[in-house]
């Protein structure tokens, strides 16, 4: 009796067993980048020769559990401005906002896109220390990605406070001889949970 009791609920303990098993399964961590670059703005590539959209969107991957979708830029929009449901260490760092108007402009689908730095930085209330770094310590940026020279400027050193290509252009340039690799990379570890970023949540429109 006892052992045709066991093989009644041996099938119900194996079933619940793969049920356990599939829950605990690791989520798929995805950065990607629907957008891209025309030609002429490869010295904007980081050393893995990866686009400033492409670079943004490890930026920002770091903040959510490297899932990010950046969105091709359609005429007419702008990428959204950080707001209280979007502001993080990332996402208001010096680095996400130079490599977000870089990829805003290097598409060359509307130069008007372009956020100033007192506007991008008026939307990270949250935590106004998240807008003094040019990337977040404490966070790790994976897919061997790095963060170019001239995307650590601080922008409220551009003129007007707003990005713009001759001036990081003109700091490029002038680290060709200092740096060599001409590219600073970020190698600091986090542990966070995943949060995807869905796209249509990063295009603002532009009256």
């Amino acid at each position: 009796m006892v052992s045709l009791c066991f093989h009644r609920f041996l099938p119900i303990i194996l079933y619940i067993s793969t049920i356990l098993a599939v829950q605990v399964h690791p989520v798929k961590r995805n950065v990607v980048s629907a957008a891209n670059c025309t030609d002429g703005y490869s010295w904007m590539d980081d050393s893995r020769n990866y686009s400033p959209c492409t670079t943004v969107a490890y930026v920002e991957g770091a903040c959510t559990g490297n899932n990010y979708n950046q969105p091709v830029l359609q005429s007419g929009y702008s990428y959204s401005l950080p707001n209280s449901s979007t502001a993080n260490p990332c996402y208001c760092s010096w680095s996400s906002y130079n490599l977000m108007m870089a990829c805003t402009l290097c598409q060359e689908v509307n130069d008007t896109a372009v956020w100033s730095w007192p506007q991008w930085a008026s939307g990270c209330t949250t935590n106004q220390s998240w807008t003094q770094e040019y990337f977040p310590s404490g966070y790790l940026l994976t897919g061997d990605a790095s963060i170019p020279y001239w995307a650590t400027t601080n922008p409220a050193n551009w003129t007007y406070e707003t990005f713009n290509i001759l001036g990081a252009n003109a700091t490029y340039q002038n680290t060709l001889p200092r740096v060599p690799h001409r590219h600073l990379a970020v190698q600091v570890q986090a542990h966070l949970p995943a949060v995807q970023v869905q796209a249509r949540s990063q295009l603002m429109w532009v009256r």
